[in-house]
């Protein structure tokens, strides 16, 4: 996996838009997952959603490359 992701959030605030907050994606094993939750909280991060991950897409696929040489190609 590649990451982490991490993009600004935009606010408007008196008419004006700035970016004082911003959202990180990361990956981790489920068993890292609490130890993660904890670095991120000691580094100032305030709210933590955790969604499963039930596809991965990997940029290339070890099958396809498998396929690929099989094919001289």
């Amino acid at each position: 996996m590649q990451g982490p992701t991490i993009s600004p959030v935009f606010c408007k605030r008196d008419g004006r838009v700035a970016a004082d907050y911003y959202a990180v994606v990361i990956c981790v094993p489920k068993k890292a997952l609490y130890k993660s939750v904890q670095q991120l909280r000691a580094i100032g991060g305030s709210g933590v959603l955790i969604s499963p991950l039930t596809y991965i897409f990997d940029e290339e696929t070890p099958r396809w490359r498998d396929l690929l040489a099989k094919l001289g190609l």
